[in-house]
């Protein structure tokens, strides 16, 4: 599942797109991960902490997607 993530954030929109105010984006990452990001705060994730993606997905949600995410 963290490859999905990773994909998203620099292959399917690239990460650029973090910094720019675009509410059509805001949405789509509301729509598409809400549910991960509550799952994270779960820890529910703690096992993708044993690879070096594993690692980036979950600092992606936890420190960038929390900031578009209700």
């Amino acid at each position: 599942m963290y490859n999905d993530i990773l994909n998203f954030c620099f292959d399917e929109v690239g990460s650029e797109k973090f910094f720019e105010k675009d509410i059509a984006f805001d949405q789509l990452l509301i729509e598409r991960y809400s549910d991960i990001l509550e799952q994270a705060a779960a820890v529910e994730f703690y096992t993708w902490r044993s690879s070096i993606k594993g690692r980036l997905a979950e600092n992606y949600i936890g420190s960038i997607f929390t900031q578009y995410l209700p």
